[in-house]
């Protein structure tokens, strides 16, 4: 496992606390910060070295939609983002793809679920949620379109 650091953007703080606990003790993610709002995660993103992961919520109160992910993505450089998130139907896992993260996590997942997920994109993979079937708008483009 190369992930040594981490930062967690969410905006409640119980569930960042038990996030937390769970890339420590399953992910072997030694450091973690922790924003609660995007604003916030790209002031330190910006300013000191970057975390080897963000791990993302889509809801938050200061951006809607794909906003916050594509906000961080523009500081994130090659820092690879985990989308983590109680919104995990197709279309939204496929446009949070879209918008460049790295992998896709429902919020209801199991911890070993979590440790696949961040082995997966250390990897240098995409982890999706096995229930997940890209839908045509969102499917990756085939050689014959």
């Amino acid at each position: 496992m190369t992930m040594q650091s981490a930062l967690i953007v969410d905006d409640h703080p119980l569930f960042c606390d038990a996030l937390a606990m769970t890339l420590k003790a399953f992910v072997g993610i030694g450091r973690i910060d922790t924003a609660d709002r995007i604003d916030t995660a790209v002031e330190r993103l910006g300013g000191g070295p970057l975390p080897d992961v963000v791990v993302l919520d889509l809801n938050l109160p200061d951006v809607h939609g794909m906003e916050g992910l594509v906000r961080i993505r523009q500081v994130a450089g090659a820092v690879p983002v985990v989308v983590v998130s109680s919104m995990a139907d197709a279309r939204v896992i496929g446009a949070a793809l879209k918008a460049g993260a790295a992998g896709f996590v429902p919020k209801h997942s199991q911890r070993e679920v979590f440790r696949a997920a961040f082995d997966a994109v250390d990897a240098g993979r995409i982890y999706t949620p096995d229930t997940y079937v890209p839908l045509p708008e969102t499917a990756p483009a085939t050689a014959q379109e």
